[in-house]
């Protein structure tokens, strides 16, 4: 309780300037900004989904590993939700063909970015569950092409609900 007081104590003669802008560092590039973007938004449930998985391994319960999944499941394509400004695609240069293949491959690439110690750690501690994790792996691919198709061809409006079902069926 002292050294708490003391610290408490200590801060209050620390300035805090809130004209410094604070960026959080990712493991991405600047470009596509969804990624990075998405990564500072939704790092609490990145975080708790590793945690699951961690917790997974320890009590050697594999439900707890696609909970984990489940997470990225969701969270991964909120991070492309976000319309830019059409100056931002714009700047490509690119055919729709050429821009959207980039898109796809830049998503299928950072998706597979951020799950890829969920896909070791489940791997090497459930090896006879590798189908499953095939699978949701599969799963995080195709929600991440999906929501990338259902933007573009909205594009520069904002994709509804009743468009996405519309889209995905």
């Amino acid at each position: 309780a002292v050294f708490l007081f003391i610290g408490a104590m200590g801060l209050t003669f620390i300035r805090f300037d809130p004209g410094i802008p604070l960026n959080f560092p990712t493991p991405f590039f600047k470009h596509p900004f969804e990624f990075p973007v998405g990564f500072r938004q939704y790092i609490w449930l990145l975080l708790g989904s590793y945690f699951l998985t961690y917790q997974g391994v320890s009590v050697e319960n594999f439900t707890l590993i696609v909970i984990a999944y489940i997470f990225l499941i969701l969270s991964i394509p909120s991070f492309l939700s976000t319309v830019e400004k059409p100056f931002h695609v714009w700047i490509y240069d690119k055919n729709p063909r050429a821009f959207l293949l980039y898109k796809m491959w830049i998503g299928l690439l950072y998706s597979s970015f951020l799950s890829l110690p969920l896909d070791i750690i489940a791997a090497l501690s459930f090896p006879n569950q590798q189908l499953t994790l095939f699978f949701l792996q599969m799963m995080i691919y195709l929600n991440v092409g999906s929501v990338i198709i259902v933007k573009y061809a909205r594009f520069p409006q904002k994709a509804d609900v009743f468009f996405s079902i519309m889209v995905g069926l």
